[in-house]
């Protein structure tokens, strides 16, 4: 294994790391405000805004991927200082010098690498989901034989807020009817339902 130029390699990842966090840092101390021009982050324009939202939280998002890769080639030198680079965090066998050459701060071997994928990516949850209503993950479907929320319920939930286009209307009287009773013909009278008799 080359020390040498893999310990190179990392100083460079290093140096280009580090360049990269204080371009972030420097972007991220601008108000969002002044970013956009605006003396206040109210305007009459909110796609702007949004824009601009939406490019700081990308670029607090790179700026602690850049942190993490950084973290990790220091450790990575700090193991070559205590001669145990090389070796696998979880096993303790040797990391491959193909697998080092790529990424000169692995901390895994292929294998482990990829058990410690298997074991914690299922579990990246959005956060959002530990207070929704519905586990959105499960909806219901045909032949399921369960009653549960999905699509039609979800666009139910919106449109009780409004619809953006003309005559339409709903009522929340009306949700949750899906089965062939719709075409029954009925009246209602002071919240209440009455069937109406058809032709014959």
């Amino acid at each position: 294994m080359d020390l040498e130029r893999l310990k190179r390699m990392l100083l460079q990842e290093k140096q280009e790391l580090t360049r990269r966090l204080e371009a972030l840092e420097e972007g991220l101390h601008t108000t969002l405000g002044s970013s956009v021009g605006e003396l206040s982050t109210y305007d009459n324009h909110p796609g702007d805004i949004a824009t601009e939202t939406a490019e700081r939280s990308k670029d607090l998002a790179l700026r602690e991927d850049v942190q993490d890769r950084l973290v990790a080639v220091e450790n990575a030198l700090q193991k070559m200082a205590e001669g145990t680079y090389g070796r696998c965090d979880l096993c303790g066998g040797q990391i491959s010098e193909a697998r080092l050459a790529a990424i000169p701060y692995a901390n895994f071997c292929y294998g482990c690498q990829l058990e410690v994928e298997r074991s914690i990516l299922p579990r990246r949850r959005p956060v959002e989901e530990g207070i929704l209503r519905y586990d959105l993950r499960f909806p219901a479907g045909p032949g399921t034989g369960g009653v549960g929320y999905d699509g039609e319920d979800a666009w139910e939930d919106v449109a009780r807020h409004g619809l953006s286009y003309e005559g339409q209307r709903y009522d929340d009287d009306d949700r949750g009817f899906v089965d062939a009773v719709d075409g029954i013909p009925y009246r209602k009278e002071n919240g209440m339902f009455f069937g109406v008799e058809g032709p014959g």
